[in-house]
């Protein structure tokens, strides 16, 4: 597999505790791909980049959808499906001949989400020369039968006339902000504390004499 840049999550700053007994109640997020594979309608390339020095070129004809595979590598299935929204940033190849409908949708080898436009999603409502970000709800990318818990695959829309896009930093982020879910009184030292999810245990300052 070729290596696409590292998906990533943030979330919000876990709330400070008071005491030496912690328990979380949710699995560690997944990030969504750390390799990956192109296939000849998407490849990686350095001909333009929002961010470092390689981007992924789009090259869609009417028979080559461009695909990004996650399921590769020796790597599992992504969970997309715990986070929030699904982001990236994309610009167009040629800003003279943009796609009149960009679309996105995300698979498994026998399930697929809905075909989703970009353009209600994107910074600005349109699709230019201009690195823009697009962001999209993960929840509306998931169906009555798919909850995106093993997603293989990105897949872009064919384009009869061969009209490209770069796209750059796909990101899965988890932006719902932690919650403390319940508290115990251990001892007269300690209190166990429970969240929504796991944070980040850096963030944890102790208070301990």
């Amino acid at each position: 597999c070729g290596s696409k840049k590292a998906a990533e999550t943030t979330t919000s700053a876990a709330p400070e505790t008071t005491a030496a007994a912690v328990e979380t109640t949710a699995a560690a997020p997944e990030t969504t791909a750390a390799a990956t594979e192109t296939t000849a309608a998407a490849t990686e390339t350095t001909e333009a980049a929002f961010s470092g020095t390689n981007a992924l070129k789009l090259q869609p004809d009417p028979w080559h959808r461009p695909r990004l595979n996650l399921y590769c590598g020796g790597r599992s299935r992504q969970n997309v499906g715990l986070y929030d929204t699904l982001e990236f940033r994309v610009r167009a190849v040629n800003p003279s001949a943009v796609p009149s409908d960009p679309r996105l949708k995300l698979t498994r080898w026998d399930r697929s989400s809905p075909d989703v436009s970009l353009l209600p999603y994107v910074q600005g409502g349109v699709i230019d020369g201009q690195w823009r970000l697009v962001s999209i709800p993960v929840a509306d990318l998931k169906t009555a039968d798919w909850d995106l818990a093993d997603v293989e695959m990105l897949q872009w829309n064919l384009d009869s006339l061969s009209r490209g896009l770069y796209i750059d930093d796909i990101a899965a982020r988890d932006t719902t902000a932690v919650a403390v879910t319940g508290v115990t009184l251990e001892s007269d030292r300690a209190l166990r504390v429970h969240f929504s999810e796991r944070y980040e245990l850096t963030s944890v300052r102790s208070r301990a004499a």
